[in-house]
């Protein structure tokens, strides 16, 4: 019996599918092309994933009635990951999915143009019965004599006869290194293009670059196609842990991603692909090798060793990209398995290792790296931001797309600057928390503790009035009325989801702006629980690494320091309970106070 398909349709995108049934409207949604937002990887548990069912009707499921709120149940809101196809369905995906704000401007520094492809036009002699020379032989000859080696492969061997005699031997050579890309005819000098693409774990942001000026012709981001697999690296690793058919899905998606980037890219600089020749793609460890379908499952366990760390000169067909076909791909080196080719690119565009002066370069994103450094040494490392900034764990959290607040000022009054320009904003994406706590600290609402002041600690401040309490939690108010992915009323911001996050003022999620506070903003800021109760940060789909209540960045820091780390927060660790409290200690190195009857400092 032929098993009959249903038909999905997605507004306001006017998108459709058919589908078999018992198919979820999430993995529906994925297999045209069409990411819908989670920061969990389908497991109903983020909450973000919401679509609002038109026609055909979903059942409530626990997880519906855990994160809906029962006003969008009853208007047919439902996630879309628990939610099953069983009749023909329309439903309606919030504009959540819109492309993301990413950087679009660098770092401006006097470099030489010198890109590794190089156009080289040509007039040859045409054979005759005095000059036997194979083709080849004489095209190579031409450029000897103007200073480049150069080999070719069959791809080119195979049209080489036919160009030359349609174009008279009046020929343009195109070289990437000493690899013959293409033989154009005429004079083809003046249309030289390349891509760079930074391959985030979120997002996807590539720049047409013209090789002969140096300039950028146009720029384009969009989400990862991966998300649908989870926000994090392992979480995507997880999946690839299932099979080759898993891996060819990761490897897929991002080809896609990326190719789509590529045609926006053409369309808005009118380039045509035949004059792209080469890409240069950077990212972390991970994402390289699910972009090549290079299995990653030991970049997530110890020892934590990648398959590659050398650079790699790739033809673009073997890799699936689409520019021109006889065009290449190249990846910079890997630091290492969570310190990717996409430090390497900041490093070497930033010329850190290349002065006197200690500087010190961070990216924050999905996944976050530090890099601290001199042209005498450099060290740097990474930690898992995680999806904390595009919305995990964050009640009124949201990627930096339209509606998202990315820059807050506090003074006698709230300014917000939200993505869209005057609108309502929708919630909170990661350079905005970066800013509130800022602001919070300069205006005196967050102590050095990184603790939230109560109205009544602050009568007088002209904000205490924004000082509340959300289900019994110290909060911030932002902005009213504001909806977001959880549903709730206020973009508040919590202490106590925020708590153990480290912060700092630059990354892919929203631009880096001018304003007063940013310096502070840079700063490492401790956001610890008023009521000391802990939460359990997990990493990847099945957990991983949790955190203790004072954060794993203490254990280095020495015994003598750890035990004063102790006395600012002795209340609340008695609070916590004596188990906690030795837990604790056991976790910042200090086990000569695990004694029975050993006081804690500072109690």
């Amino acid at each position: 019996m032929i098993q009959k398909k249903l038909e999905v349709v997605y507004k306001p995108f006017d998108k459709a599918t058919r589908v078999p049934p018992g198919t979820t409207l999430f993995s529906a949604a994925h297999w045209i092309g069409l990411p819908i937002d989670s920061t969990c990887g389908g497991r109903g548990t983020c909450g973000k994933c919401k679509v609002q069912v038109l026609e055909g009707g979903a059942e409530i499921t626990t997880a519906d009635r855990k994160q809906l709120r029962p006003i969008e149940l009853e208007a047919g809101w439902r996630l879309s990951c628990q939610a099953k196809v069983y009749q023909d369905t329309t439903v309606t995906v919030p504009e959540l999915l819109r492309v993301p704000k990413a950087a679009t401007m660098g770092v401006n520094r006097l470099v030489l143009l010198d890109p590794n492809v190089r156009k080289v036009f040509v007039e040859l002699s045409e054979p005759s019965l005095e000059d036997q020379r194979s083709d080849l032989e004489r095209l190579r000859d031409a450029l000897t004599a103007e200073g480049f080696d150069m080999k070719a492969d069959l791809r080119v061997l195979r049209r080489l006869p036919v160009v030359l005699r349609d174009a008279g031997f009046t020929v343009t050579a195109v070289l990437g290194g000493d690899a013959l890309i293409a033989v154009e005819p005429g004079d083809t000098r003046e249309e030289s293009y390349g891509v760079a693409v930074d391959l985030g774990t979120t997002t996807v942001v590539g720049t047409l670059m013209n090789l002969k000026t140096g300039m950028a012709e146009a720029v384009r981001s969009t989400l990862n196609g991966q998300a649908p697999f989870g926000a994090d690296v392992i979480s995507r690793i997880s999946h690839g842990m299932q099979g080759d058919e898993a891996k060819a899905e990761l490897r897929d998606a991002v080809r896609r991603t990326i190719n789509t980037i590529l045609s926006e890219l053409y369309e808005s600089a009118g380039v045509s692909r035949d004059r792209v020749y080469e890409m240069v793609i950077v990212g972390n460890a991970t994402m390289l090798h699910l972009m090549l379908g290079i299995d990653a499952t030991p970049i997530s366990m110890m020892p934590f060793t990648p398959a590659f760390t050398d650079p790699l000169y790739l033809p673009a067909l073997d890799v699936g990209i689409d520019i021109h076909p006889a065009g290449y791909v190249q990846t910079l080196p890997v630091i290492g398995a969570y310190v990717g080719a996409d430090i390497v690119a900041g490093i070497m565009a930033t010329g850190l290792a290349r002065e006197d002066k200690m500087r010190v370069f961070v990216d924050v994103g999905t996944n976050g790296e530090i890099v601290l450094g001199s042209v005498k040494r450099v060290l740097c490392t990474a930690a898992p931001a995680g999806p904390a900034f595009e919305g995990s764990q964050i009640r009124c959290g949201m990627r930096a797309t339209e509606g998202a607040i990315e820059g807050v000022t506090l003074t006698d009054h709230v300014e917000l600057q939200v993505i869209g320009g005057d609108i309502v904003p929708r919630g909170i994406c990661g350079s905005g928390l970066v800013d509130t706590v800022a602001q919070l600290r300069l205006a005196g609402l967050l102590d050095v503790g990184g603790k939230m002041r109560s109205r009544e600690e602050v009568p007088e401040h002209p904000l205490s009035d924004r000082l509340i309490t959300v289900e019994g939690v110290r909060a911030f108010l932002l902005g009213e009325n504001v909806p977001h992915a959880a549903g709730r009323a206020r973009a508040a911001v919590r202490e106590r989801l925020d708590r153990d996050r480290y912060q700092s003022a630059h990354g892919r999620n929203g631009c880096q702006r001018d304003r007063p506070g940013r310096g502070l903003a840079g700063r490492f800021v401790r956001l610890l629980s008023e009521s000391g109760e802990r939460e359990d940060y997990r990493t990847g789909a099945g957990g991983g690494r949790r955190s203790h209540p004072l954060g794993w960045q203490y254990r280095r820091r020495g015994r003598q320091d750890g035990a004063a780390v102790l006395s600012r927060a002795a209340g609340r660790l008695r609070a916590s309970g004596q188990g906690r409290i030795r837990g604790t200690l056991r976790a910042l190195g200090l086990q000569r106070l695990l004694r029975v009857g050993a006081p804690v400092p500072g109690a």
